[in-house]
């Protein structure tokens, strides 16, 4: 049974704790940015991208714990609609949170908007946990293609 997670706004001080995690090689194998991050530059995109308001950053910690951060769920908005990316703290994967997180992030993105755009994920077609993840939050499958050639699905989460 998954615990009861909480989120908070992500913030300055979570900038090196995110870093950490990116550098993760499983976390590096599943992303789409393969280009080596400088922590210099790490920082000004952090900074920049917790400023956004109206696009959500979210920490997550299990109930008790908020000193215990179990990963992030980022909303970022582009030009084809909102799209969802999931990191969990190596430590952490495993342990069934990324649904919950997930399902979370996404509620509470409609619940905050007047946006009725479904949210999208890009997943590797590698990535069985990350999609099983998905589903089990809510997400339903698209269609697939590759994204910077590699072959990914797309999976949208639609408002309640």
């Amino acid at each position: 049974m998954t615990p009861n997670l909480h989120f908070r706004p992500a913030s300055a001080e979570d900038c090196a704790l995110v870093y950490e995690w990116f550098q993760d090689p499983v976390t590096r194998a599943n992303s789409y940015s393969r280009n080596t991050v400088s922590i210099e530059d790490h920082t000004r995109w952090f900074e920049d991208r917790i400023k956004q308001q109206h696009a959500p950053y979210l920490m997550f910690y299990q109930e008790g714990s908020p000193e215990t951060l179990l990963g992030q769920v980022r909303i970022d908005l582009r030009n084809e609609g909102p799209v969802i990316g999931i990191n969990l703290a190596p430590e952490h994967r495993g342990k069934g949170y990324a649904a919950t997180m997930l399902r979370k992030a996404a509620e509470f993105f409609f619940q905050n908007k007047n946006n009725k755009t479904p949210i999208r994920a890009w997943i590797m077609n590698h990535n069985t946990a990350s999609r099983r993840a998905f589903e089990a939050a809510g997400f339903v499958y698209d269609h697939s293609e590759d994204i910077s050639d590699i072959p990914s699905a797309l999976f949208l989460y639609k408002p309640q």
